[in-house]
């Protein structure tokens, strides 16, 4: 975020053209919104997995499945790499439209 902040504050977005400024937009607060997203899954590494040591002792029920709040966790993962899946094209587009401008 702080990059777009940077561009807005510089007074570049002026340059751009109103669809190109709305999409690195949309764009940008997408990129902060994952890595708010991270952010929560780090936490929860930190807090959570590491202290169970490499053998991870206590993440799985007496029927072999993960808990709850684990399977929460490897689901919050799962979404990052969709998330990531979706923005490295949108990335590569929005990179390809600003260098067409230079």
């Amino acid at each position: 975020m702080r990059a777009w902040d940077g561009i807005v504050a510089s007074g570049v977005s002026k340059a751009l053209p109103p669809e190109l400024y709305f999409q690195l937009s949309q764009f940008y607060n997408r990129q902060e919104s994952i890595g708010e997203r991270y952010v929560r899954y780090a936490d929860m590494t930190e807090r959570d997995i590491y202290p169970l040591g490499p053998d991870q002792r206590g993440i799985y029920a007496p029927a072999g499945t993960l808990k709850p709040q684990y399977t929460a966790y490897v689901d919050r993962l799962r979404d990052l790499v969709d998330a990531t899946k979706v923005i490295d094209p949108q990335a590569s587009d929005m990179k390809s439209k600003v260098q067409a401008l230079l």
